[in-house]
């Protein structure tokens, strides 16, 4: 099977339509098929690129949030306004957002999905498995937020941040996030995983719950993350940061 049919079986099998995946790089999971090695090179977010006959992009590129609310194409040349990460906490602090579950995503602010139990679980079971060892050593933040590039202001299922007072600033730096996606792993494979790569966390694992697989990044840079592997519930995972501390995928996945 060819790797453009193996990323179309792989957005069908996600909800998201060929059409859509046809506009993103074909390097986005060229592995889909079922590969170890996921992704070499870099994520890239899903952004309305066309390529030429010698494989340059070409044409404007449209932002990863093109068409969820409306087509900036429609209001050109004016551009939509972004809101920076201090204004967002400003409307934070404000209490517009009470009740609600948001992040800051590149100057968006994002609704997140609920937490049913198919979501809720494994966060609970990794919160369980990686506080006593790290205790002393890192802090584990559960669904809180921290400060990422491009004034984004997410709010991961876990992350491990180095200690520190946080009572004045949200962490900037992360040893290991950790996403757990459902209905959400467009969102977290196509835009969080390249915004994580260009902030500079050290290890990013996505767990799909559906397919019970996690793939883990590493290597992040501004161009996106060096390797990503998939595991699957059998295999242990160790922390790049805490070799020495063993995360059963059975344990999670149950």
């Amino acid at each position: 099977m060819s790797a453009s049919s193996d990323m179309v079986l792989a957005a069908r099998s996600e909800g998201t339509t060929p059409s859509r995946v046809a506009r993103a790089s074909p390097r986005i999971l060229a592995a889909y098929g079922g590969g170890r090695k996921i992704e070499s090179a870099h994520h890239e977010r899903l952004r309305g690129h066309r390529e030429d006959g010698n494989g340059r992009t070409v044409g404007s590129a449209r932002p990863w949030y093109a068409g969820g609310v409306f087509d900036p194409d429609l209001i050109a040349p004016e551009r939509p306004r972004r809101l920076t990460r201090a204004q967002y906490d400003a409307i934070v602090a404000a209490g517009l957002f009470n009740d609600q579950r948001v992040e800051l995503l590149e100057g968006v602010i994002v609704s997140m999905s609920p937490n049913d139990p198919a979501h809720a679980s494994p966060v609970q079971l990794l919160t369980q498995v990686l506080v006593p060892p790290l205790a002393g050593r890192a802090a584990v933040r559960v669904q809180l937020p921290i400060v990422a590039a491009d004034e984004s202001e997410p709010e991961p299922d876990v992350a491990v941040v180095p200690l520190a007072d946080y009572a004045r600033e949200h962490p900037a730096s992360a040893l290991l996030i950790i996403e757990v996606a459902d209905s959400s792993i467009r969102k977290d494979r196509l835009v969080k995983a390249p915004l994580y790569a260009k902030s500079g966390f050290r290890e990013y694992w996505l767990i799909n719950v559906r397919t019970r697989t996690v793939d883990v990044h590493r290597g992040p840079s501004l161009d996106g993350w060096a390797s990503v592997t998939r595991h699957s519930v059998g295999e242990t995972l160790h922390p790049e940061a805490f070799p020495d501390l063993a995360v059963q995928i059975g344990e999670i996945l149950r």
